[in-house]
């Protein structure tokens, strides 16, 4: 029966994937997607580097599955509503900085669902084994067609999904080590208005697209150690040079494509956590989140082919990003109310890799904080059932963009706004243990 579940696990992971496009405007600082775990979602993600209580924890901490003494498969998703609004827009055409009529572009942001699905093993008494799908990164923002900032952004559409053996190894009854090894795709679509047209002359636009897409592999690894008070734990995981090959199209008054490509480099990420059993009922957890934004410094689409005065080698489009690492830190606490229930809470700050000088309307992205709760329910012995729900609270960001050149020098088209987000997340997940 054991063997016969995770057989099944691949069918479960291509469904994960088959799922297509999932991702939603930025709920991690940046374009990182936290909601990897319900049970970890609940507590604000304090305790996602030592989650000992269900298998979602390898996409953080590959150590942690080696605690786990039953075989357990986990689904599950998260439903994120974000509700943006834009206000005081304003911008400039790439002809003679004249300005550009349109509005706020809404809604350029919706309702979207991320899943997951994780399978973990005990081999021996020491060893264990998982497979993962889970989304880590992802946004996406598509303004309509009327937006205002249109010369800079429409459509911008980010996604990764990794698939993720993991191994874990028990030194002794208190420390684990973890090692996981993920194949990560990254797909990406990014369009504007290339050409505003005229409409004196009856000319009309031209929009550019850019699609693309690329697989590649990484590492995760982790240390676990607890005894009967207190957990601590570390995660880490490796960078992902990606180089994601795919068309640049125009179209409306010329409609043409060429291949291109486009270099992306993911960050490194280092996960921490403490849990400290204050009473047997109640738990109290802290976790930091290190994240290597520096490594997005640009976007820069380079030609493979010849396209409208571009040749091979030609940069078609570049934006400097200069983001920069950032930290999360969380609070959060569980409670054991019954036999039945357990209740969790806490509370996440989420630093912005992004400057004042460098936002853009694609990522019109600021610092976040979020307010959590959620239950774990034991309806029997061998379900559980985990439930989360986060509050983003409102914040306005302020994107003043304007065109970069190669060699410094910065013009039209340009593009002004106040940004307002607030985000409601549903989270639910299913543990069947075996």
């Amino acid at each position: 029966m054991r063997w016969l579940i995770f057989s099944s696990l691949p069918r479960v992971v291509a469904f994960i994937v088959g799922l297509g496009s999932f991702s939603g405007l930025v709920q991690g600082a940046g374009f990182a997607l936290n909601e990897t775990s319900t049970a970890s979602a609940a507590t604000g993600f304090a305790n996602r580097a030592v989650l000992t209580t269900d298998a979602s924890i390898m996409a953080v901490n590959p150590a942690g599955i080696g605690f786990l003494d039953k075989p357990e498969l986990v689904l599950g998703g998260a439903v994120i509503a974000t509700n943006s609004k834009l206000k005081d827009e304003s911008a400039t055409g790439p002809i003679l900085g004249l300005p550009v009529n349109g509005g706020t572009g809404a809604p350029f942001t919706g309702t979207v669902f991320v899943p997951h699905a994780y399978y973990s093993q005990p081999i021996s008494e020491t060893l264990s084994f998982g497979f993962a799908a889970y989304a880590p990164f992802g946004l996406e923002t598509d303004y309509n067609p009327d937006f205002v900032g249109r010369a800079l952004a429409l459509k911008s559409h980010v996604q990764q999904i990794n698939i993720q053996p993991t191994i874990s190894y028990n030194l002794n009854d208190n420390l684990s080590i973890g090692l996981g090894i993920f194949a990560a795709n990254l797909e990406g679509t990014l369009s504007r208005e290339y050409f505003p047209g005229i409409d004196a002359f009856n000319i009309p636009s031209i929009e550019s697209k850019v699609v693309g897409s690329d697989w590649n592999a990484g590492a995760k690894l982790g240390v676990l150690w607890r005894n009967r008070v207190i957990s601590a734990g570390i995660g880490w995981t490796s960078n992902v040079n990606f180089k994601l090959r795919g068309d640049v199209k125009l179209k409306g008054a010329i409609n043409r494509k060429a291949d291109g490509h486009l270099k992306f480099k993911s960050p490194q990420v280092v996960d921490f956590g403490i849990s400290y059993s204050a009473t047997p009922n109640l738990s109290l957890l802290l976790g930091a989140q290190w994240t290597q934004w520096s490594t997005f410094e640009e976007i820069r689409i380079i030609m493979d082919e010849s396209l409208l005065g571009f040749k091979p080698g030609d940069v078609a489009d570049y934006v400097p990003e200069k983001w920069k690492n950032v930290w999360m830190y969380s609070l959060g606490a569980t409670y054991k109310l019954s036999n039945k229930w357990l209740l969790r809470a806490g509370y996440t700050y989420d630093q912005t890799p992004t400057s004042d000088k460098y936002r853009t309307a694609r990522i019109p992205d600021g610092d976040r904080n979020w307010l959590t709760v959620g239950a774990r329910f034991a309806p029997s012995r061998k379900w559980l059932i985990d439930m989360a729900y986060g509050y983003l609270i409102p914040k306005t960001n302020r994107v003043d963009e304007v065109t970069h050149e190669l060699d410094g020098s910065t013009g039209d088209p340009t593009f002004k706004g106040r940004y307002k987000m607030g985000t409601n997340l549903f989270m639910a997940s299913a543990v069947r243990q075996f």
